[in-house]
């Protein structure tokens, strides 16, 4: 697993879909701050069955501001812990991934990852290196699609949603969204749920995407993956010393 989302993904294959929908942030909090989400997910092969779940922990924290081409930027940590199960193998994996972002595109309709200026990631307790973002490493935030996105190209919105989150409860606006493509031969059919609220530091109180393979009408599998709030704070420390 090489990137936070294909960690959050496990071992579904699926072609990559353009950056797309608004995603695991939808607001920019005073620096520090930090919003810790319960993630689960599972994997769904081309029968239908059940091929992986994951269950685990996303923290999403603003570690620091910097001046950046005389954009004013932050760096956005995003730390993931994901214990997987696949049959009667079980394993858990830990990431670490620091992104440069200005602070105009951290907001809701946009991807943040897309405008990326640097990144550095972490594996496990390994040291942590600088990405390449105009290499190899490339793919690495371009993986991250489905936790940062622009906005889907059919949206409806309820407000006055109460949502019922690990960290309390809270009065949402709900967003489900579905990507539409152009090509409606294209295999991959993308959609979110997102419950909004400006109570939590990044605007999101839960979030989950599907995102389903077919072909010829036929179902090639998929998967699901949702994130909802646990716990915040406004002490947020880097783990990654650059």
């Amino acid at each position: 697993m090489k990137t936070t989302t294909a960690l959050l993904a496990a071992a579904v294959l699926l072609s990559a879909v353009p950056a797309m929908a608004d995603g695991i942030l939808g607001q920019l909090p005073p620096e520090g701050s930090w919003a810790e989400f319960e993630v689960a997910g599972e994997g769904i092969d081309a029968s239908g069955k059940v091929s992986v779940t994951l269950k685990g922990t996303l923290k999403l924290s603003s570690v620091g501001r910097e001046m950046r081409d005389g954009e004013a930027c932050r760096w956005i940590e995003l730390e993931t812990a994901i214990e997987i199960e696949r049959g009667d193998k079980k394993g858990e994996q830990t990431e670490t991934l620091k992104l440069l972002i200005p602070e105009q595109f951290l907001a809701r309709g946009q991807n943040p990852a897309a405008h990326a200026l640097a990144a550095w990631k972490q594996t496990g307790q390994g040291a942590a290196r600088e990405l390449d973002l105009q290499g190899d490493d490339a793919r690495e935030l371009a993986s991250m699609d489905e936790l940062f996105h622009e906005s889907l190209n059919l949206q409806e919105t309820r407000q006055g949603v109460e949502y019922a989150a690990p960290a309390g409860k809270f009065l949402c606006k709900q967003v489900h969204a579905k990507q539409v493509p152009e090509d409606r031969s294209a295999p991959i059919e993308f959609s979110t749920q997102t419950w909004l609220s400006d109570e939590v530091p990044f605007g999101v109180v839960a979030y989950r995407y599907d995102k389903m393979r077919s072909q010829g009408g036929v179902s090639l599998g998929g998967r699901w993956m949702e994130c909802k709030l646990a716990k915040t704070g406004k002490d947020a420390k880097s783990k990654i010393a650059k």
